[in-house]
């Protein structure tokens, strides 16, 4: 049997799975989450050993209209190597698509805008449709499973791709940064999962197990501040709002 050069590169691209082309150097995200500024959209990732500082991120509706460069956060340990960019003077309500290059390492994903938060436009829905959850720790397949079916219910109904609210309890141990490795940030057991936290904004309020660490009962949740980056009211607090549309505001209260 002849096997051509072609056929191979095919079979090995097949084998890293959607979104990512070449080796797979996303720790964490990209997570698409929404900000309290109008017409933008916000996308957090975490890199495992980059050679390099610097991503590039770009988007666009038709084709990568607009791009920035991305510098890392100058964070240490936990939250080394962390990237967030805020993508603003978005067109309202529309289906965008976009890309995260690091280190020769593309990252394709999409994401629905959200609606001017000022005034109605033609484009503002009538009515807001989003998914909500909780309480997701221990049993990833689970979270994995219904992950996919959020995805699916995205693709028939495109307005659920709005935003996900998630009440807390991600993880078992919110202060251990292996439970966020095995239980929440990983890719091969939860394909779907990372496909919804790059496609439809992650909206989580953090829960009493993100203040859970082994030998703690007082762990403050920075991990979870770290990995999730809101409009928090201010360096201490953890709980913030957003609104969508003119006429939507969430709160997430802690």
């Amino acid at each position: 049997m002849v096997v051509s050069r072609i056929s191979v590169l095919a079979f090995l691209l097949c084998l890293l799975g959607p979104g990512v082309v070449g080796e797979p150097t996303f720790a964490e995200g990209p997570i698409v989450m929404l900000t309290d500024t109008s017409l933008c959209l916000q996308v957090t990732w975490r890199l495992e050993n980059p050679t390099s500082q610097n991503c590039i991120i770009s988007w666009g509706t038709a084709s990568l209209e607009s791009s920035v460069s991305s510098q890392e956060t100058g964070d240490t340990g936990e939250n080394a190597h962390r990237h967030t960019v805020q993508l603003c003077q978005l067109q309202s309500h529309v289906s965008y698509t976009y890309t995260v290059t690091c280190d020769g390492t593309t990252f394709k994903g999409n994401f629905l805008s959200p609606p001017d938060n000022s005034v109605s436009t033609s484009t503002t829905p009538s009515s807001v449709r989003f998914m909500a959850y909780g309480d997701t720790r221990t049993h990833l397949d689970v979270h994995n499973g219904l992950a996919g079916e959020m995805l699916a219910l995205v693709k028939r109904t495109p307005d659920f791709g709005s935003f996900v609210l998630l009440s807390g309890d991600l993880v078992a141990k919110g202060g251990e940064p292996s439970y966020w490795t095995h239980e929440f940030f990983n890719a091969t057991e939860a394909p779907n999962l990372k496909q919804l936290l790059s496609q439809v904004p992650y909206m989580a309020c953090m829960g009493n197990h993100e203040t859970d660490k082994t030998g703690r009962d007082d762990y403050n949740g920075t991990l979870f501040r770290e990995k999730f980056p809101y409009p928090y009211v201010d360096s201490s607090a953890f709980y913030w709002s957003f609104a969508y549309g003119p006429d939507v505001r969430v709160f997430a209260l802690d």
